[in-house]
């Protein structure tokens, strides 16, 4: 998520707000520190659009 918001030109505060506004799912704590990517919780799926404003 820091990567990505330095990219973006924001803080990583302002990228999750973001994504929690319009439902977008966010990775859990330590998502990023798994040795075994095959251990990884499977991803959550996206919201319809119907729900956006």
């Amino acid at each position: 998520m820091i990567r990505a918001a330095a990219d973006l030109g924001m803080s990583e505060f302002t990228l999750r707000k973001i994504c929690k506004r319009y439902l977008i799912p966010l990775p859990a704590r330590g998502h990023f520190n798994h040795k075994n990517p095959k251990k990884r919780p499977p991803k959550p799926a996206l919201p319809t659009m119907k729900r956006l404003k």
